[in-house]
């Protein structure tokens, strides 16, 4: 006879309260156009300049006379900051996504001081670019399927699911290996697993995945390992210099698709593995 199991991973300080609240994230391809492509790299830009002067606002008047900026405070700057001839440009993009970059900084900066990150840091245009948008600053036509930004236009998605919920924010992210991608965080209804007496333990590691206290091992899917002589080539190649930007993006994109097959092959893993039957 089988029984139905499922995993549940116990984290500290965790109740069951908070599992009635839960938000997911939902990840789609994004394929802008030229203009659009244009019109993200400006923001992404404007993004990261004011990541990084808030950041430098913070670390100096921290340093000067230990006295903490908050979020009003240094949006209230950003206000002022816009009207300044020199930094005008920053009008051309949405407000929203300023906004948010300073709100994630705040939350940067309360993980640092409660000691479960490390000190923020400044954001550079060769690594991964986001932009996070707010419910003022998009929406989502769920019957059709549009999905449409403030000052950008509707991206073109491909979606990889039936049933769309409502977002509360969307970020548009760029990868390193020049994917765009917009992400969506949701609210979901915790999954009402059958009660059981059965239970399984997991037990993660570097020569197999995931070991079962039932015994089973599952095998290490080790993808990077078995591009190696490649990706070895691709990395010498960075250090030439002629060419060097596009070998750069080509050592990226090596490193990219086994981190992708890896993280979905893990993903479906745990999936399955959650809704499996044992004996």
């Amino acid at each position: 006879m089988k029984k139905d199991y499922a995993v549940s991973v116990i984290f500290p300080g965790v109740g069951q309260a908070s599992l009635q609240d839960m938000k997911h994230r939902l990840t789609f391809r994004a394929y802008p156009t030229g203009d659009q492509a244009i019109q993200l790299a400006q923001t992404f830009g404007c993004v990261r300049f004011v990541w990084n002067w808030a950041l430098r606002l913070k670390s100096e008047r921290f340093s000067i006379d230990k006295q903490k900026i908050g979020y009003a405070e240094t949006d209230r700057r950003l206000t002022q900051l816009k009207k300044r001839p020199q930094t005008i440009w920053l009008q051309d993009v949405s407000c929203v996504p300023l906004q948010q970059s300073l709100r994630d900084l705040q939350t940067a900066f309360a993980n640092f001081f409660d000691k479960r990150a490390s000190y923020p840091a400044f954001k550079k245009k060769s690594l991964r670019q986001s932009a996070n948008y707010t419910k003022n600053a998009f929406t989502l036509d769920r019957a059709n399927r549009i999905l449409s930004f403030a000052k950008i236009g509707t991206l073109k998605i491909r979606w990889t699911r039936d049933d769309i919920p409502m977002p509360s924010s969307v970020r548009i992210v760029k990868t390193t290996t020049g994917k765009y991608f917009v992400s969506m965080v949701v609210d979901v209804e915790p999954i009402q697993w059958p009660k059981s007496n059965a239970s399984v333990g997991l037990d993660f590691g570097l020569v197999h995945l995931a070991t079962l206290s039932t015994g089973e091992k599952i095998e290490n899917i080790r993808l990077a390992e078995q591009e190696q002589k490649r990706l070895s080539m691709l990395r010498r190649s960075v250090d030439w210099p002629k060419n060097r930007k596009a070998a750069a993006g080509a050592f990226a994109q090596g490193i990219g698709s086994p981190f992708c097959m890896r993280e979905f092959g893990t993903h479906a893993w745990m999936r399955c593995t959650s809704c499996r039957r044992i004996s």
